[in-house]
């Protein structure tokens, strides 16, 4: 589930529990007990009416101490909602705050709300260097609450890396700090529910389902009386490894739980991350229609959030103008900041210009590529595959047949029904006119078989018409869509010979087996997806299924190394041909 994979996703739901730790209703002041009730309670059904009241609870505050938490209340609210430019805003009003009133506490959780933000928007680097400050900082406190949480956000680094091993490593500490601190009044039931969630997350991705759906449910179990977005993300990955099992019953109930957090919540996190689940529970138990609706939400969803999350980058420039003027005496460390982040961005920005560039040339160099393979050939519902020298063949065919002629054989026509030549095992070719052809790799791309090609005994032309033609009407009926052919199946079909087969496929279409068969199925996907719309909003699984790959994996690997680029880009340069 790659959903599980995203630190991005993870992250959010920690920043509550993460940089507003509290004491309980029952033991804390009536202030904290107000906050924490809208960081949990309220949050979890409604995050803009918990803004609301955090607007309203700030106009109370009496301390800096009190304000300092309402600024990174906001800014965690914020987060949730994806305004990151929002949340930057008051975190860093938390951080002025409590470094002018010498608050410590309040320095070390901006500090590590501001690690989050950065690892959110992929500065790894930077993510590491605050959550470094914070855990340097913290070494005189190394029974303190804040450790935990340091712990518990490694952990969230690990997974981000997929370094699962390293992620379990640090989420027993934490579990074990938890222990430690057990008997602390600032210590909840959220705080071991995340370990178990957190450790959960890693067994899943190491395909370890039986220990993920026991941490899982241990993490349901401590929240059994508490409400908390939390829960959402839990029963999420619970139905994720009910999937992974197909257990797909017990995964539709996680799922239908899941969506009651869902409803009147602004969460972008838990939306994206509930509809990629769904699309992976329609899809595995063959509801391609409901899969492809929860595919587009997901879509859509996701790049909601992505054009949220993109305004941080003139946030963070805003506001380190705004210190400079300010103050005259702003150190040059705040100087070589901002022009990195100004040099980042632009580079960022001639990055993908020239990336796009580069893809739409590739993009365009292949479609004329497939445009002038097809001239003059009429393309009908199901599409009849491009090849590099597919009209060459056809005429050297016919050449061949007319040379073979006087041997006074004819070669049999392909039943188009049972999907192989109609051939009379006993009506083999004469040997009156033979060749014996050595045809040398192109690009190197005819490997072993032109090896081998060298060694077999002569062919006669009459032979060789007959493979070409048979050949040429597979093509016309798609054989090579079959997940299962290989070139022992086709010469079986075609009532020949291996070497024959692939003498005559290196002679005329120019490459090895594999790579004849590979270049027709990317190339039926691409005209499939030029002439049927509906295609381009499917699943790349889904695609690769249809032209006969294997795997995903296998689909996206060929079809870059044949037209350069990946089928995301591919189709995304479609659906930009489209529009026009």
């Amino acid at each position: 589930m790659k959903v599980l994979n995203k630190a991005t996703f993870a992250f959010l739901i920690i920043c509550i529990n993460f940089f507003l730790h509290q004491k309980t209703m029952a033991q804390a002041s009536t202030f904290d007990s107000v906050r924490l009730y809208i960081s949990s309670e309220v949050a979890a059904r409604d995050v803009n009416k918990a803004i609301a009241m955090a607007d309203s609870l700030l106009n109370t505050a009496r301390t800096d101490l009190e304000r300092a938490k309402c600024f990174m209340l906001r800014a965690t609210l914020e987060d949730r909602l994806g305004n990151k430019e929002l949340a930057i805003k008051y975190a860093l009003d938390c951080e002025r705050l409590a470094k002018k009133a010498g608050l410590y506490e309040q320095q070390l959780r901006s500090a590590g709300f501001l690690s989050n933000l950065f690892l959110n928007i992929g500065l790894i680097t930077e993510a590491r260097k605050y959550l470094n400050i914070v855990e340097a900082n913290n070494k005189k406190n190394p029974d303190s609450t804040i450790q935990l949480l340091i712990y518990q956000q490694k952990a969230f680094l690990a997974l981000g890396s997929k370094d699962y091993e390293l992620a379990r490593k640090e989420i027993t500490k934490a579990q074990y700090q938890f222990d430690r601190l057990r008997h602390k009044k600032n210590i909840t039931q959220i705080d071991e529910s995340l370990n178990y969630w957190i450790a959960g997350l890693a067994s899943y991705n190491t395909k370890n389902y039986a220990e993920a759906e026991l941490n899982l449910k241990k993490a349901k179990e401590c929240l059994r009386d508490r409400q908390s977005e939390l829960k959402g993300f839990i029963f999420q990955a619970q139905a994720a490894v009910y999937i992974a099992t197909k257990r797909y019953a017990q995964a539709r109930k996680e799922l239908d739980t899941a969506l009651i957090y869902l409803e009147g919540s602004n969460n972008f996190v838990l939306r994206i991350d509930i509809y990629e689940t769904l699309c992976l529970y329609y899809e595995a138990i063959g509801d391609h229609k409901n899969a492809l609706i929860y595919q587009k939400l997901y879509t859509t969803t996701r790049e909601q959030f992505v054009q949220k999350g993109n305004a941080i980058t003139n946030t963070l420039l805003s506001q380190y103008n705004k210190d400079i003027s300010r103050k005259n005496n702003r150190t040059a460390i705040l100087y070589w900041i901002s022009g990195s982040l100004i040099v980042l961005t632009v580079a960022i920005f001639c990055y993908n210009l020239y990336y796009r560039r580069k893809q739409r040339k590739l993009y365009l160099n292949y479609i004329q590529k497939l445009n002038l393979l097809n001239s003059g050939v009429t393309v009908p519902q199901q599409i009849t595959n491009p090849e590099d020298d597919l009209t060459s063949a056809f005429s050297h065919a016919n050449n061949l047949g007319t040379a073979a002629a006087s041997s006074d054989r004819k070669v049999n026509n392909i039943n188009a029904d049972e999907f192989y030549p109609e051939t009379d095992t006993n009506a083999v070719p004469d040997k009156e006119t033979t060749i014996n052809p050595v045809v040398p790799p192109i690009n190197g791309s005819a490997g072993a078989d032109t090896d081998n090609n060298q060694k077999a005994p002569a062919m006669s032309l009459q032979m060789e018409a007959f493979i070409l033609k048979g050949l040429l009407k597979l093509e016309e009926r798609k054989f090579f869509l079959k997940p299962e052919i290989n070139l022992t199946l086709l010469a079986s079909k075609l009532k020949a010979n291996t070497r024959y087969v692939s003498l005559v496929i290196n002679k005329h279409k120019h490459k090895d087996f594999k790579n004849y068969i590979n270049e027709h199925r990317i190339n039926y996907i691409i005209l499939q997806l030029k002439n049927h719309p509906e295609y381009l909003d499917y699943k790349i699984a889904y695609l690769a299924n249809e032209a006969g790959f294997p795997s995903h994996s296998k689909f996206a690997t060929v079809f870059k190394s044949i037209t350069g680029m990946p089928p995301s880009s591919f189709i995304e340069n479609i659906r930009k041909d489209n529009k026009q």
